[in-house]
């Protein structure tokens, strides 16, 4: 039989391997806990680049093609309107495409159309556009890029060459241009009186050609010339579908 000491020895053992694998345990728990956390990031991470690509379905260069065909259609509109003459034809043509938009659209007229566009543009650059470019870009760089960078190669010595003389010919030309100054001013103060006659005498033509063309087109009724335009692309629809089968063969 075993001694009461020897007992209190096992039991002091059980306790220290208890303890032993109570810590293991323990320990086992904390590297799940921190994998769970790493897990939790990982996908938090994850998610955020989902959302990023939700939001930006293409990979690449944002190409701000409508925005940018927007602007310079606004800049246009804001120079033509203030030019003589070309203005009363911008107003006409703005007054037209007015009645399209109202027969046409949803829309009351070309500015409500054109603050909708400037609303739209941005999504279909990142959404529509920049996507097919990108694809493009691609492809022409896959396509073309071995045989631009082979010629590169070819034309660098040529161009290095080159430098040098290209270099010697602005030097050379520097002083005549400097001697050719003086002679251009006196041409220029000779001929300037009468730029300023001729001018003046444009400027008068330009304010009456300017008043007449605004009482002619003023008389002029956007609603017919509409109907005419719409009219007359009807007929051409019409006359193409009937001769479709001869325009094939």
């Amino acid at each position: 039989m075993q001694s009461e000491k020897d007992m209190q020895l096992e039991i002091v053992q059980s306790k220290k391997d208890m303890e032993l694998e109570i810590e293991q345990l323990r320990r086992k728990l904390q590297e799940q806990d921190q994998a769970l956390e790493t897990m939790k990031k990982e996908k938090a991470e994850q998610d955020f680049v989902i959302q990023k690509l939700m939001m930006r379905p293409h990979d690449g260069t944002s190409y701000h093609v409508l925005e940018r065909s927007l602007a310079l259609a606004h800049r246009s509109h804001d120079v033509l309107s203030t030019t003589p003459v070309v203005r009363h034809f911008l107003n006409l043509g703005v007054k037209v495409a007015d009645v399209g938009v109202r027969r046409l659209t949803p829309w009351n007229d070309s500015v409500e159309l054109d603050a909708k566009l400037v609303k739209l543009a941005p999504y279909l650059d990142d959404h529509v556009v920049s996507p097919q470019l990108n694809a493009a870009r691609k492809a022409t760089v896959a396509i073309c890029g071995p045989a631009v960078a082979a010629t590169s190669e070819a034309l660098t010595p040529y161009i290095k060459i080159a430098r040098p003389y290209a270099d010697r010919v602005g030097e050379a030309a520097a002083p005549a241009v400097k001697a050719a100054r003086p002679i251009l001013l006196k041409v220029w103060n000779c001929v300037q009186p009468w730029l300023q006659a001729a001018k003046d005498e444009l400027r008068k033509l330009a304010e009456d050609t300017d008043a007449a063309v605004d009482a002619k087109l003023s008389e002029v009724n956007a609603e017919d010339v509409f109907q005419s335009v719409q009219e007359n692309v009807q007929s051409v629809a019409d006359f193409a579908k009937d001769h479709q089968e001869d325009f094939a063969a």
